[in-house]
């Protein structure tokens, strides 16, 4: 139990006097660099290869929702026209996408953007 009663913090809320909090201390920009560092290596999953951003939206081609499909389709082809690089690595997923799908429907919209990206390059 707090050691202040619930009345006092009303009457500390209502006449706006100050909490006891801890004073807060600026750190330098180097600290700042080192803890941002710190936090991005604890959360970096160690000994696996960086994945560029397009694998993310390629495992949306799998999804059953028609919106969700399309919407993979669209971004990859709006990478691969965008970066030249990423063009020829995005084609080949779609391509294998394609092969393996059985609905005639995503193939065509597969095999369209497929085209869009090639006459792009």
């Amino acid at each position: 139990m707090s050691d202040k009663s619930f009345i006092q913090n009303v009457v500390n809320f209502l006449f706006l006097r100050p909490r006891n909090t801890k004073k807060k201390r600026n750190i330098s920009p180097q600290e700042a660099i080192a803890l941002q560092k710190k936090h991005a290596a604890d959360f970096c999953e160690i000994g696996l290869p960086y994945k560029v951003p397009y694998v993310e939206i390629a495992k949306q081609l799998f999804e059953e929702k028609e919106t969700v499909f399309e919407a993979a389709v669209y971004y990859l082809t709006r990478i691969a026209q965008n970066k030249k690089e990423t063009a020829e690595p995005i084609a080949a997923i779609l391509q294998n996408y394609m092969e393996k799908c059985k609905n005639t429907a995503r193939q065509e919209i597969v095999a369209a953007a497929i085209e869009n990206i090639c006459k792009k390059r």
